[in-house]
């Protein structure tokens, strides 16, 4: 993604943004925000922000192990510089399309090969998929009597997203790690970089091009054949979307709102999530917003629910989004040792 095409869908976003804040809280003044912020109880709040911190930080240590596992060694700073880039690409691209492949980029800088790169960010994505299934499901057998509080438009997100996110774990567990697969994707993801200009083609490509794939063929192999490896990034990945869904409890305990358990908390986050992660707009701007306001008001909280709703969307997703763009900007122009070689017989 060039100068340019940044520019546009970073422009594009934020009148996303304000366009949300004006249709879904056209009816809700400063005042009444204001006078929410100061009813809350602070402290929750800080839990709130301090589980972005917390989400953060586990994919960053995602990233460190697995790459360790991979022969390659990367700074917490080179870490949270691709969790980072990757969450400010992906809000600002349409269904978080945007996000991973500039994160190779950035993580090819650092010497890491695409091939390693494209391993890793695949796992990740998987890891992601069944961590919120498994959540989803759990929540829809032990809270199934309370979701039939939700709204009609949440359902049939939640079931449409339900059917593709299932969907796309099972066709990439099945393909992951076949030999045909791995090829077309190398080849796939080289075509891309040559077309887009971001890795330039010359008369030994080819040669480079089937070294690798027979690379990222020993490399899958290695992680597929090291359970214990991928045992632990699930784990890790696990409480990292955890930590993110506790955000929504906390907001509702700063409310004092004592009707909503944890466990449902974090069921209705999960189900959100799941319910907005295919629609094809930024961040799922709006569409988000209605939900979760929809949602807090067939939970009876109508009071704040609109105030509920905008210091949880800022926590999660506009100030998170604002924090990834500042990291990312130092985190490219800053002068970065890249990540090193650790010599194995593994791979």
């Amino acid at each position: 993604m060039n100068l340019k095409k940044k520019v546009i869908s970073t422009t594009i976003s934020l009148l996303l943004f304000i366009a949300a804040y004006l249709f879904i809280f056209k009816d809700y003044s400063i005042t009444e925000f204001k006078t929410n912020l100061v009813i809350c109880n602070k402290f929750y709040l800080l839990l709130a922000m301090s589980c972005v911190l917390s989400w953060v930080c586990l994919e960053a240590l995602f990233f460190k192990y697995i790459f360790k596992k991979m022969n390659y060694k990367i700074s917490w700073f080179q870490a949270i510089g691709y969790v980072f880039t990757e969450t400010y690409f992906s809000a600002i691209t349409p269904s978080s399309t945007g996000g991973q492949p500039v994160q190779m980029v950035e993580m090819n800088k650092d010497k890491i090969p695409y091939r390693i790169s494209s391993i890793v960010v695949l796992i990740n994505t998987i890891l992601y998929k069944i961590s919120i299934l498994l959540i989803v499901v759990l929540g829809f057998i032990i809270f199934y009597n309370k979701i039939k509080i939700l709204t009609s438009t949440f359902k049939i997100c939640l079931a449409i997203g339900f059917v593709i996110t299932t969907s796309i774990t099972i066709l990439i567990l099945s393909l992951m790690f076949t030999k045909k697969f791995i090829i077309k994707l190398v080849y796939f993801i080289y075509k891309m970089l040559w077309k887009l200009k971001i890795k330039k083609k010359d008369e030994n490509s080819e040669q480079k091009l089937e070294a690798s794939i027979r690379e990222y063929n020993m490399a899958a192999n290695y992680i597929k054949k090291d359970k214990k490896t991928m045992i632990n990034s699930f784990i890790i990945i696990f409480l990292q979307r955890l930590s993110f869904f506790l955000i929504y409890f906390f907001i509702y305990k700063s409310f004092n709102i004592k009707d909503i358990s944890l466990p449902f908390a974090i069921a209705i986050q999960a189900f959100l999530t799941m319910a907005t992660d295919f629609i094809p707009i930024p961040g799922a701007v709006i569409i988000s917003e209605a939900l979760i306001l929809e949602t807090n008001k067939a939970l009876g909280i109508t009071s704040i629910a609109k105030g509920a709703t905008l210091i949880f969307r800022n926590i999660s997703f506009y100030w998170l989004v604002l924090i990834s763009l500042i990291y990312y900007i130092i985190f490219r122009s800053i002068n970065r040792k890249p990540a090193i070689k650790i010599e194995k017989e593994a791979i």
